[in-house]
């Protein structure tokens, strides 16, 4: 099967996108998050929720399903501990873990799975390791790095392709509704590609 470019996938959310591109809360060069009220959620469809701005979580939280949420990182511990167990997570899966967050779930009862990695994307390793939490830790799961849409959407993508059966071209398109940045992210969506191949190639010949 060809490969899609991804510029092509780019004009695809372009297209389906139009009038709601939606700008980045998390400033680019300076790492800081815009103020609640300067951010424009994307739109909830069929496939997804999009829950807004849950107090003491960075940005906005993004229902999948019963099991599955991504977002950020938590900077209030009380209300992120109220907001989390009120959408029932059992387990954190961090992309950007520290020594706060070790303390906070450990304090509040999550389970706390690290698997950090930067912007040049996970590792073949990082996407088994990912693979193998979701499928013996307790759901529901909580996916953030720390504004929740790049690392975590990347992650948010996988599942989508590993466990739902989704196509990579389907899976980067809902990536880019859902804030990513189709040309800063390439060497991260590149890395979903390889893993999608991969993960093809096996099922295909068991």
């Amino acid at each position: 099967m060809p490969k899609t470019p991804l510029i092509a996938i780019a004009a695809m959310v372009m297209t389906l996108s139009s009038c709601q591109l939606q700008p980045d809360p998390v400033d680019g060069v300076t790492g800081a998050t815009l103020p609640h009220d300067q951010i424009v959620l994307p739109p909830t469809n069929s496939h997804y929720r999009v829950l807004g701005h849950l107090q003491g979580l960075n940005n906005h939280v993004v229902k999948y399903n019963d099991s599955f949420y991504r977002g950020g990182q938590v900077y209030i511990e009380d209300l992120a501990t109220a907001a989390l167990q009120e959408c029932a997570i059992k387990t954190i899966v961090s992309i950007v873990p520290s020594d706060a967050e070790r303390a906070f779930c450990a304090t509040n009862g999550f389970a706390l799975v690290e698997i950090p990695f930067d912007k040049s994307g996970p590792t073949p390793q990082d996407y088994q390791r990912y693979f193998q939490s979701l499928e013996t830790s307790e759901p529901p799961f909580y996916i953030h790095c720390k504004g929740g849409m790049h690392r975590g959407g990347i992650f948010a993508a996988a599942y989508r392709i590993k466990f739902q059966g989704w196509s990579f071209e389907q899976a980067v398109i809902e990536y880019g509704r859902l804030g990513g940045d189709l040309k800063a992210d390439h060497a991260m969506l590149e890395t979903l590609r390889a893993i999608n191949q991969t993960t093809s190639s096996l099922e295909s010949n068991p």
